[in-house]
């Protein structure tokens, strides 16, 4: 048969489906199933309604043989979700949801892009299996809806009393912002309602400054001249050519004498409270360089604010996947002096180039978690169009390149599938010895899947495999260690012959690793990225790194691991589990390398050096949380911990092999718990990666 999933959409919590669909024969009947990630039948209303003109005509040959239909599911079903059709009898075959092989095989179908429902667009990826005959959906539901944001906003903005008395305030330094903004041929109610928003600052000691390369365009030039005129604060240059964004943004810079600088761009605007908000900040901490907040869009038909972008604290791991910092990005003009300015070889990534070189030479970088600039979206700007700035996405690769250059990584970033973002792949010149730690207790199939999966597929050959035998009672499990030692020298078994505790064995196991570098490892694991040692190491080698973790799937290809998330109930979770592997996850999170509080024990690269400076995992932690103390542990010693995207395993754990439940296991979860929270009671208290105005209970990467 044939079918086509025309459109999804999100409706309260339901997910709407509609198609076409043409059975094998004039005298069968379409049938539709769906089932989850576990492979359980998912609930849903299924409406086959036989169609005999217009829609089916468009796609089909036979018209009076097709059928439209719409479906309809709970949207927290587990994703992906299995879609399949068929026609006729089906036989009993339930492991697929009692649609047969053959019945399979002969369904093929075609997707188009979801259409919008109440302005929201949705984001739906439909993925073959390596047959082609099942269909699985992979929905990417929106972190937050525009309606429910633009709530949250309302409650959250600056009201017109808190305006008024931060006009009053008077602050024991009072620095005198400049605001630059280079100008070309911007829309002019636009430009309007940027310098308004500049003008309706509850902090007055500010400058506005223009450098105009807009030629000939006389109604901007007259704007600008009026509103220098009007506002002594307004500094208008008028430049005979226009020079490039960099070129614009340094003859607008020439005309500032404030002594902090902020990038705006011509279009956009400033929450009333924004120059306050970044002052309060500079009178916190005088060792303050750089400063940036969070930020929105708006719909420019529609008036509409969305698309917030709560972000991370300072992040420079992120800050090479993606120019998350962006607006508005606020420094000291004796930083921007020492640093040169913009360079014109970044055009259309200048504002990313310079933050790399700020960030290289400055004390301290400063986030504040409020939305207080906001991205205008239009067909002509990069927010609302990726592709009308097609070229700033290969100058951010190149400014990446130069970071890496001037502190001395061996790596080249290059542009992701997603637009704006960038996956860098490392050299590594004198290939140390890595040492894997495996600890072991039979389960010799998961074993030897791991180890074939790494000495098969990786590309980085330096490597030694310590095997840590831990109560194995299997006659099996002792052949296959003897099969693993013959077969290559690289592979070796030692014996931790005292009760399990996760901790202590791979404790052992470092004592007897000879490498420069360790590699803590699940034996449930299994390698996909041929370069997984290479990129770890890129990250790992670096002097400021400590501790390094992978991106871990489970075997329905859903997300096990992305890095961990403290401060959930005073402990941690694995952020993004169980979505889609297909995901970008919150503002593309989920895709790209960052510093992050922890990452999991299952698969954590880290020197030994740094392993046995920190007193390597604690004991006292038998099963859980040790990797969260390490991890905390190795920040507290003044190291990043980093999540690698790009290097992943599959990490098929207890999602395949079920949870151990017991009473006993249950009481020494909670012991373990709580000796956590006693060590570390303020550092759980927040997550300095994630952000506060997002919620730790209601879903992560989402509003409370």
């Amino acid at each position: 048969m044939r079918f086509s999933i025309k459109s999804l959409s999100i409706m309260g919590d339901l997910v709407a489906g509609y198609g076409w669909a043409l059975p094998k024969t004039p005298t069968d009947t379409v049938k539709l199933a769906l089932i989850d990630a576990y492979n359980n039948p998912i609930p849903f209303e299924f409406i086959p309604v036989k169609h005999t003109e217009a829609e089916a005509a468009l796609y089909t040959d036979q018209p009076t043989n097709a059928y439209t239909y719409t479906f309809s599911y709970d949207k927290n079903a587990s994703a992906p979700i299995t879609c399949i059709f068929s026609s006729g009898e089906n036989p009993s075959d339930k492991k697929s949801a009692g649609i047969s092989e053959d019945q399979k095989i002969l369904a093929t179908g075609r997707f188009k892009a979801a259409r919008k429902v109440g302005g929201i667009a949705k984001n739906f990826v439909l993925s073959d299996n390596k047959l082609g005959y099942i269909k699985k959906i992979y929905l990417q539901i929106p972190y937050f809806t525009n309606l429910s944001y633009n709530f949250w906003l309302k409650e959250h903005k600056a009201s017109k009393d808190t305006l008024k008395k931060q006009s009053e305030t008077t602050f024991p330094y009072m620095p005198q912002i400049s605001v630059i903004v280079p100008v070309y041929n911007p829309n002019p109610r636009h430009l309007c309602a940027m310098i308004e928003s500049v003008r309706n600052q509850s902090y007055k000691n500010w400058q506005l400054c223009f450098a105009n390369g807009s030629g000939d365009n006389m109604e901007i030039c007259k704007i600008l001249h009026a509103y220098a005129a009007k506002d002594s604060r307004i500094r208008n240059g008028r430049l005979r050519k226009n020079r490039g964004i960099s070129g614009n943004s340094n003859a607008a810079l020439k005309l500032a004498t404030g002594e902090w600088i902020a990038l705006a761009d011509q279009d956009d605007l400033l929450s009333p409270d924004a120059l306050f908000e970044y002052v309060s900040a500079m009178n916190r901490d005088e060792n303050i360089d750089v400063i940036y907040c969070d930020e929105d869009k708006l719909d420019d038909k529609k008036n509409l604010r969305m698309d917030p972008n709560f972000k991370s604290d300072f992040n420079i791991d992120l800050l090479t996947c993606n120019n998350y910092i962006c607006h508005m990005l606020m420094a000291r003009k004796s930083l921007i002096d020492e640093v040169g300015g913009f360079d014109p070889a970044f055009d259309g990534a200048q504002d990313h180039d310079l933050t790399f070189r700020m960030v290289e030479n400055c004390r301290k970088v400063y986030h504040i978690p409020r939305i207080l600039y906001t991205w205008r979206v239009h067909e002509s700007s990069t927010s609302g169009n990726a592709s009308s700035k097609d070229y700033a996405f290969d100058s951010g690769a190149a400014a990446i390149n130069a970071h890496y250059k001037r502190i001395g990584v061996s790596g080249k970033a290059r542009r992701a599938q997603l637009s704006g973002w960038y996956t860098t792949s490392f050299t590594i010149d004198n290939p140390p010895l890595v040492s894997i730690i495996i600890p072991n207790m039979d389960h010799g199939a998961d074993l030897k899947r791991c180890i074939n999966s790494i000495l098969t597929r990786a590309t980085y050959k330096n490597l030694e495999i310590v095997i840590v035998e831990n109560n194995s009672i299997e006659p099996e499990t002792f052949e296959l260690y003897k099969a693993l030692e013959a077969e290559d020298e690289r592979i070796r078994v030692v014996t931790w012959e005292d009760e399990f505790n996760y901790s202590a064995i791979n404790n052992f196991g470092v004592e007897h690793a000879r490498g420069e570098y360790i590699l803590l490892l699940n034996n449930d694991t299994e390698l996909i990225t041929p370069d997984f040692f290479e990129s770890m190491l890129g990250y790992c080698m670096r002097p400021d790194v400590g501790a390094v973790g992978a991106k871990l799937f489970y075997g329905d290809d859903t997300i096990q691991h992305a890095g961990l998330l403290i401060g959930v109930m005073h402990g941690c979770h694995h952020i993004f589990l169980h979505k889609s592997r297909y995901d970008p996850g919150y503002m593309g999170r989920a895709i790209a390398s960052q510093d992050i509080s922890g990452v999991t024990g299952a698969c954590l690269m880290v020197s030994k050096e740094i392993y046995e400076s920190v007193g390597g995992l604690d004991s006292e932690f038998t099963v859980a949380y040790n990797d969260v103390d390490f991890c905390l542990k190795i920040e507290k010693a003044g190291y990043l911990n980093v999540y690698d995207a790009f290097a992943q395993m599959y990490h098929y754990e207890s999602k395949s092999r079920g949870y151990e439940l017991s009473k006993k296991a249950s009481e020494r979860f909670e012991q373990e718990k709580e000796y956590l929270d006693e060590k570390w009671h303020d550092r759980l208290e927040a997550d300095p990666y994630y952000n506060v105005n997002l919620s730790l209970v209601n879903g992560y990467y989402r509003l409370p």
